[in-house]
């Protein structure tokens, strides 16, 4: 009499065929998992890369605008330093100025020279 093999070792043609998709499916299955962990970790990634982005650009964007501000406030002071020179300039002057015309008017209700004329009469 002849052992016989029990049923479950020999695969029929279908059989291992049947196997061989559930091999595969299985493969595809891991693989699309570690895919779908690798898109995560790339979205996270990106997540990451994106708050970091904004938050270097938000800081530079604030030492762009404090740079300009304190540009402005030089040029600022230096605008207002020269009007104050000039305004001072045109107080020196305006004080000269009074004095001679007071100087004028004494000299034409007084009937005597003007003071520009050292006080020689030119008629």
């Amino acid at each position: 009499m002849m052992a016989s093999s029990p049923p479950d070792l020999i695969l029929t043609p279908l059989e291992r065929i049947q196997q061989a998709e559930r091999d595969c499916s299985h493969q595809i299955r891991v693989a699309q998992d570690a895919a779908d962990t690798c898109i995560q970790q790339a979205r996270k990634q990106a997540a990451t890369l994106k708050r970091d982005a904004v938050a270097a650009g938000r800081e530079q964007g604030e030492q762009d605008y404090q740079a300009a501000l304190a540009a402005a406030q030089r040029d600022a002071r230096q605008i207002v330093a020269q009007a104050q020179a000039h305004t001072d300039d045109l107080a020196r002057s305006s004080d000269a100025c009074l004095d001679q015309m007071v100087d004028r008017a004494l000299a034409v209700i007084l009937g005597i020279p003007p003071p520009e004329a050292g006080g020689v009469d030119e008629s």
